[in-house]
């Protein structure tokens, strides 16, 4: 299970190595935009890699997991171009599911550690 863990929280760290440079490839129209796919992708990768580092301690993943939602949200709230709109929902729909299943694999790994036969 910690291999999963970190195999999926290796994959966020490179959906947030692509947030933070989708805003240069796809060419952002909007400074504020543009910084909030960098800052968004930083604080991804960062938990992506707390998580790596530590796959038995599932917060991280909760954390991308709201950001991953916020991903997909935020788009349809701010004026920006068809490009950059569909890359976030893209990419926030995948680091809300690979944020989701590294948390609950945890979860799982927990239960079954933590359970003592009985006296």
């Amino acid at each position: 299970m910690e291999g999963q863990a970190r195999t999926l929280s290796g994959l966020n760290v490179l959906a947030g190595i692509w947030l933070i440079i989708s805003p240069f490839v796809l060419h952002y129209n909007s400074t504020g935009n543009v910084w909030q796919e960098v800052i968004l992708g930083i604080v991804v990768g960062i938990l992506g890699l707390v998580r790596m580092a530590a796959p038995n301690v599932s917060w991280p993943s909760w954390i991308n997991l709201i950001i991953g939602v916020w991903m997909i949200i935020a788009p349809w709230t701010m004026a920006t171009t068809t490009a950059a709109k569909w890359s976030e929902v893209i990419t926030g729909i995948v680091v809300a599911i690979l944020a989701y299943s590294s948390g609950t694999i945890t979860v799982e790994s927990h239960s079954t550690h933590h359970e003592h036969p009985a006296h």
